[in-house]
């Protein structure tokens, strides 16, 4: 009975006992290291953020970067380069069996992450949806990711539900109308530079050029080249879309007058 109390005694406090799963290294052979398509861009001032603090302090105690067997980088990427162009010892460990899910999920799990970082590592998997976002964007540069998700959804207050977009799961409407409405913000430019690539004016000119069949833009770029006075900052979509209204109706009969909000 003694006997037996002792090896069920033995038993519970093996199985208790902490798991080794993984040890830490430190190196200076920085060439050993490789980045895989899975690991996004890398951001030029969080590497500066952390080289300044690295001349100063050194490496950071308990910080440490994750590489598989095949020393690909798993976790800490920006560490590593900012390590490197300083020439300091880094601190690693080998998570044996890590691969691209592990490093999807820690994406998935980033707090710094934004919206250009997820279309950049989900472009790069190959996705078509967010390598057309890729693509729209550098087509048009003075709109910010936020606009450019709107107008591809074709929705006027449109946002991609979070856990969807980061998940590779977005879809575009119609690059095409997107597109339009890109070509179209560009031509109101010279008449409203500091307002025009807002999401509410952005907003309020997908609504009437892709909804409102009236809306004729050509016609409503000649009369803001006459009555560009007529336009000025707004707080709500809607607010826009009536100075449109009053801007097109200007010195127009009553009969060829046009109602955006019906």
């Amino acid at each position: 009975m003694v006997l037996l109390l002792l090896n069920k005694k033995f038993l519970i406090m093996s199985n208790n006992q902490d798991k080794k799963v993984s040890e830490n290294y430190q190196t200076k052979d920085y060439n050993r290291f490789k980045k895989t398509s899975e690991n996004r861009i890398i951001d030029p001032l969080q590497v500066k953020k952390l080289k300044a603090s690295m001349e100063i302090y050194g490496w950071a105690k308990g910080s440490v970067i994750q590489v598989n067997e095949k020393n690909e980088i798993i976790d800490g990427q920006h560490r590593f380069y900012a390590a490197q162009q300083i020439g300091i010892p880094i601190l690693y460990s080998i998570s044996k069996g890590s691969g691209e899910m592990e490093i999807q999920i820690l994406n998935q799990n980033q707090k710094n992450w934004n919206k250009v970082n997820f279309v950049d590592f989900w472009a790069n998997k190959g996705n078509l949806n967010y390598q057309a976002v890729k693509e729209f964007g550098n087509r048009n540069p003075k709109l910010k990711i936020t606009q450019h998700l709107m107008l591809l959804m074709n929705e006027p207050h449109a946002h991609p539900d979070t856990n969807m977009f980061q998940s590779g799961d977005f879809k575009v409407a119609s690059i095409e109308k997107a597109q339009l409405v890109a070509d179209c913000l560009e031509q109101v430019e010279p008449f409203f530079p500091k307002n025009c690539y807002q999401s509410k004016f952005v907003a309020a000119m997908i609504k009437v050029i892709l909804k409102k069949k009236v809306f004729k833009f050509s016609k409503f770029i000649k009369k803001l080249e006459k009555n560009r006075n007529l336009l000025y900052p707004c707080t709500t979509a809607d607010a826009y879309i009536e100075r449109f209204q009053e801007i097109y109706n200007y010195y127009t009969p009553n009969d060829e007058k046009v109602d955006l909000f019906h």
